[in-house]
């Protein structure tokens, strides 16, 4: 049997859930059984509908249960949890979401991280698929930047086949991502909590853009691991339809928000065209997706050049310690590969075509 391991500083582990009964047990369950026991789990409620909640308050009554009146979406959501956890002064703060299992190392492991890597301000995880034989994602990448394709850094290689250095070795990433990451306080402090206007997807890029400008460095560590089952929260087609189309939205933004002038200019131009190309491609889903994110491409540029994100913008910059090319230098992959983002969008359409179905089906 491992041993409990103490570090210094608590850690508050933070488990977002909307409508997730079906894995929300086996979650808090490897949360429980961490190695590193100096931590305490909150699970933040996003207003769920299918008894989630009822069963974390009655199963476990020593878990904090936070209950949101009304679905905030990722970003606001977390921060309720994230200002709880600064202003109690945990040193650590852990996001989660909530259909994974982790491995009992995993903790220990991001805060052996931490020790390794001082200038790492967070620390990503192996995060395996459900069958535990192919990597899930291990800490972000951009995939192709002129066409804003991100995605989990080594997606859908077998986990015998990974490269020896990258199955012991912490390595440098681009972004954690909100599967599971081990986040010291001092980032949110600096560089701000997540975007609580982009509803979903993209948070964690933006967060983690602005801790490598003001300097800081994103590590993976491959031992800690875990399980993600995928996209295991249920969603109503309304919900679907509004983050689909929200997505080029928060795309844009975190572009706008976080490059200079100067790439901007280079890079905006052909973003724009290939995302309005690219929103043609739902038209296989639904066309009435399609139209909306073709519409919603045209909206986040208008809103961008229309001074929406001019606030943020401001912010992000002012964190400023490195060039764009120095970070972007930080993501583990060309930055116009074009073999993965092929891969990755086959598969991205056709996940949300059976999640549309299913929805609508519902």
């Amino acid at each position: 049997m491992t041993e409990p391991v103490t570090v210094p500083g608590r850690t508050a582990l933070l488990v977002l859930n909307y409508n997730a009964m079906r894995y929300i047990g086996d979650c808090i369950d490897g949360l429980q059984c961490q190695t590193c026991t100096n931590h305490e789990i909150i699970v933040i409620d996003n207003a769920s509908t299918d008894g989630s909640a009822e069963y974390v308050a009655t199963r476990y009554p020593h878990v904090r249960l936070l209950r949101q009146s009304e679905n905030l979406g990722v970003g606001a959501g977390f921060n309720a949890g994230i200002r709880l956890a600064l202003a109690e002064g945990f040193a650590y703060i852990a996001l989660f979401n909530p259909d994974i299992r982790l491995d009992p190392a995993w903790l220990a492991e991001t805060m052996a991280t931490f020790e390794r890597q001082p200038q790492a301000q967070i620390c990503a995880s192996m995060s395996l698929e459900a069958d535990g034989k192919h990597v899930d994602s291990a800490g972000g990448a951009i995939l192709n930047l002129q066409s804003g394709i991100f995605g989990g850094y080594m997606g859908g290689v077998g986990v015998e086949d990974l490269p020896p250095d990258l199955r012991k070795l912490d390595f440098p990433v681009f972004f954690g991502l909100l599967t599971a990451m081990l986040v010291r306080r001092e980032a949110f402090e600096r560089c701000g909590l997540l975007a609580e206007d982009f509803f979903m997807y993209f948070e964690d890029i933006d967060f983690s853009w602005r801790v490598l400008l003001a300097g800081g460095e994103i590590w993976c560590n491959p031992n800690a691991t875990l399980r993600h089952v995928g996209h295991g929260t249920t969603k109503t087609r309304a919900i679907e339809l509004r983050i689909l189309t929200k997505t080029e939205g928060n795309l844009l933004a975190t572009y706008w928000r976080n490059m200079s002038i100067g790439t901007l200019v280079w890079v905006l131009p052909c973003l724009v065209v290939t995302r309005l190309a690219g929103a043609g491609l739902y038209v296989v889903v639904s066309p009435r997706i399609a139209w909306g994110k073709f519409r919603a491409v045209l909206l986040a540029l208008a809103a961008a050049l229309g001074g929406r994100h001019r606030r943020a913008r401001a912010q992000a910059q002012a964190l400023r310690m490195r060039r764009d090319v120095d970070v972007l230098r930080v993501n583990p992959l060309p930055l116009r590969a074009f073999a993965m983002p092929l891969r990755f969008c086959r598969g991205w359409l056709r996940g949300v075509g059976a999640a549309y179905r299913k929805a609508g089906s519902a």
